[in-house]
């Protein structure tokens, strides 16, 4: 009997024992899985951004994402032209992180040196962060935009290098002196040809003697091309020879005095400083009014035929409203008669306000007249080769360290000789070209040039 009950205490002893063990394992298991599902939940919320930190793992290659993504335009951008180049505009899109995540990482940028570090805005409504490098605080030379990131909590630095050269412009302006003469269909069909080659405007300083030579209906067609050519780009400007029609039709008599060249009418190898301060302001009010009554619009450039602006002239060119004159330019004689021009300057001399007192001092103008030198020379009277030398005596290559402006010119009368010519100079210079990233030059117009745009 005792022996009985001794082996049914044992056998309930071992039942308990096994309960408990298993009840241990049970609640075991039990807290093992809510710890899990704490982690699982934990590390959801840390992803979703609904705690303090985030998943490093999980944020890291989105944020390397975005670090990655910015691009600039080009290598090359210019400096000193308040119209177009004055910012480089840092705009990186987001397509992958959360609004709740933004705040754990922040994105920054600076330029050479990270003492000048900047942080990049983010705009909630466009899903892009901004930054903007002001390029009138750099100093011309080759540089580098670095984007960095870091993440809060996590470690990751992240960044990108975004090189970049900085130049000041050299400006190209291609000009065509209208004679007041017909034109060739096939000469206007090279200008456009050439201009679409190498997508360079050009000014034309237009001859309104037209009106007095032509026949009518020619007169208008040509009219009529050279205002399509505005709507493309182009400019006009005002070109005149001392035509005695023309001179006569302002109210003035014709002077004698000639340089020796008569092939496009009497009076067309005049120097125009024969004529006095008040009998040349009567030719330009004829002048403007022809280009109003054929809507060419009211001119602010201007170039003597044959070059010839002396002090008088220019003063009353500057008193007339216009903005510049282009009739600067290297010394020089001109015709059989051997007249010398009243210029002096260089292929070197850039933009300035002339001193009418003396229109060769390119320091101390006072005026409100810019010459714009024909420094680039002519296609008429030198070859290829001298134009492409008058282009790097202002710029060779590499970084350009202060504006330049090389201003060539041609004729559309004659222009099969000038053709061959041209095409080898802006072949030259095109390949620094700002438009293919390739160097600092733009071709533009004289009205464009920043000194006769910007306020000053």
């Amino acid at each position: 009997m005792g022996h009985k009950n001794g082996n049914m205490f044992t056998t309930f002893l071992l039942l308990f024992l096994i309960g408990a063990f298993a009840f241990g394992i049970v609640k075991i298991v039990l807290g093992n899985t809510e710890k899990d599902q704490t982690e699982e939940t934990k590390q959801v919320e840390e992803v979703k951004g609904n705690a303090e930190t985030v998943n490093c793992l999980t944020i890291q290659p989105l944020v390397q994402s975005v670090v990655n993504s910015p691009t600039l335009e080009g290598r090359w951008y210019l400096k000193g032209d308040g119209n177009n180049f004055s910012d480089i505009i840092l705009d990186i899109s987001n397509s992958n992180i959360s609004a709740s995540d933004i705040r754990f990482f922040t994105l920054k940028y600076f330029v050479d040196s990270e003492v000048n570090v900047k942080e990049m805005e983010y705009s909630e409504s466009e899903k892009k962060w901004l930054g903007k490098v002001n390029l009138n605080e750099i100093e011309v030379g080759e540089h580098t935009i670095t984007i960095t990131a870091t993440i809060k909590d996590c470690e990751f630095n992240g960044k990108k290098e975004l090189p970049f050269i900085l130049s000041y412009p050299v400006y190209v302006a291609w000009t065509l002196d209208w004679e007041g003469s017909d034109v060739k269909q096939s000469n206007l069909d090279s200008i456009v040809d050439i201009s679409t080659k190498y997508a360079i405007p050009v000014t034309h300083f237009f001859n309104p003697y037209i009106y007095y030579s032509l026949p009518e209906n020619r007169s208008k067609a040509i009219t009529e091309w050279v205002i399509n050519r505005k709507t493309l780009g182009d400019s006009i400007g005002l070109h005149l020879h001392m035509y005695d029609k023309y001179v006569t039709a302002a109210g003035v008599t014709p002077k004698t005095t000639r340089w020796g060249y008569e092939g496009y009418g009497k009076g067309y190898d005049v120097p125009t400083e024969e004529y006095s301060y008040s009998e040349f302001m009567k030719i330009l009010s004829l002048a403007k009014s022809d280009f109003a009554k054929n809507g060419l619009g009211v001119p602010t450039l201007y170039r003597a035929g044959g070059w010839f602006a002396d002090e008088d002239i220019l003063r009353a060119v500057q008193d007339s409203g216009f903005k510049a004159d282009s009739s600067g330019r290297i010394s020089y004689t001109i015709g059989t008669n051997k007249i010398a021009g009243p210029w002096t300057l260089q292929t070197t001399t850039q933009p300035y306000l002339l001193n009418l007192n003396n229109q060769n001092d390119t320091v101390s103008g006072g005026s409100k007249l810019w010459e714009i030198p024909n420094n680039g020379l002519d296609s008429w009277s030198f070859n290829a080769n001298q134009m492409i030398q008058a282009f790097n005596q202002n710029y060779t290559a590499g970084i350009n360290e202060s504006t330049k402006v090389v201003t060539y010119l041609s004729h559309p009368q004659g222009f099969e000789h000038d053709n061959p010519i041209l095409n080898q100079v802006f072949t030259h210079i095109s390949m620094y070209s700002y438009n293919s990233d390739s160097g600092p030059v733009i071709f533009t117009t004289i009205d464009k040039l920043p000194m006769l745009t910007q306020n000053r």
